[in-house]
């Protein structure tokens, strides 16, 4: 399987358009006033991120809580 970022298709890495990032505002705002929920990761924070860091975003969370 070979991961390709496009707009169309399976969202892999979230590509840098200013809609895009109007949208995830939005969504952000909504996951702000949320109790208990944690986005993280790629799509959840909205970035690219290498597995590696992906596991470190979680893991330290896990001990935060």
């Amino acid at each position: 399987m070979k991961e390709i970022s496009r707009a169309d298709g399976e969202p892999y890495y979230p590509i840098p358009k200013p809609e895009n990032k109007d949208l995830y505002s939005l969504y952000q705002k909504g996951a702000d006033a949320a109790k208990n929920v944690y986005f993280l990761g790629r799509l959840g924070t909205y970035s690219y991120m290498n597995m590696d860091a992906v596991v470190m975003q979680s893991l330290e969370l896990c001990e935060s809580l």
